[in-house]
C-alpha cells in the first residue's frame, strides 16, 4: 500500500514528531523513505539589492557588496556562492537525518518554492504518501506566515499525513 514515503523536513519540532510516524509506517509497510529538504529559491543576500531598493541615500553606495550593505544586513559574498554553500550544508544535514531514521531512507535536497517542489517531487517519484510535520501556528501567525504544510495538503495529488508537534495525526 505505502511502498514509497516522502518525508519533507525542515528540522522543526513538528518535522521531528513526524519522523516517529514515518518510521512506524516504513516498518509496517516495508517502505522506502525520501527525506526531503527544500532550499528556498529566493535571494540569499538580504542587502539593498535583494530588497529592490534602487534609490539610496547619500553615503550609501548602492553596491550590495560594500560595507554599507553589510551594515544594512547584506553580505559581501556572492549570493550564488552562498546558495551553493547552503545547498551543500543542507545535503549533509539531510543525509544525517536520513541515516538517523530507523528505515530505508534516502536524502533529497531540492531548490525552489517548498510546497511546489515537494508536491512535484512526490508526483515525479510516485510517492504513495507524504508525511510531514506542522508548526502548530494558529490565528494571525497562520494567516500572515502561511503554511507549507497547508499548501501541500491543498494541492498535492499524493495523500498527506500531517503531524503536530504534540504528535497528533491528521490525514487528508
Amino acid at each position: 500500500m505505502y511502498d514509497h514515503i516522502c518525508y519533507p523536513t525542515d528540522g522543526s519540532e513538528g518535522a521531528e514528531a513526524a519522523a516517529e510516524h514515518v518510521e512506524a509506517l516504513a516498518s509496517s509497510f516495508d517502505a522506502t523513505v525520501d527525506v526531503v529538504y527544500v532550499v528556498e529559491d529566493r535571494p540569499v543576500d538580504f542587502g539593498l539589492m535583494a530588497t529592490g531598493i534602487t534609490d539610496v541615500s547619500p553615503g550609501m553606495s548602492g553596491d550590495h557588496h560594500g560595507a554599507d550593505a553589510v551594515a544594512m544586513g547584506g553580505s559581501q559574498a556572492d549570493p550564488e556562492a552562498e546558495r551553493e554553500q547552503l545547498v551543500k550544508e543542507s545535503e549533509v544535514a539531510v543525509a544525517e537525518r536520513a541515516e538517523a531514521l530507523d528505515a530505508d531512507a534516502e536524502p533529497v535536497v531540492l531548490t525552489g518554492t517548498p510546497h511546489a517542489a515537494i508536491t512535484e517531487y512526490a508526483d515525479q517519484e510516485d510517492a504513495d504518501l507524504i508525511v510531514m510535520g506542522t508548526h502548530g501556528r494558529t490565528g494571525l501567525d497562520r494567516i500572515l506566515i502561511g503554511s507549507v504544510t497547508e499548501k501541500i495538503v491543498r494541492t498535492a495529488d499524493t495523500p498527506v499525513v500531517t503531524v503536530r508537534p504534540d504528535g497528533d495525526v491528521s490525514e487528508r
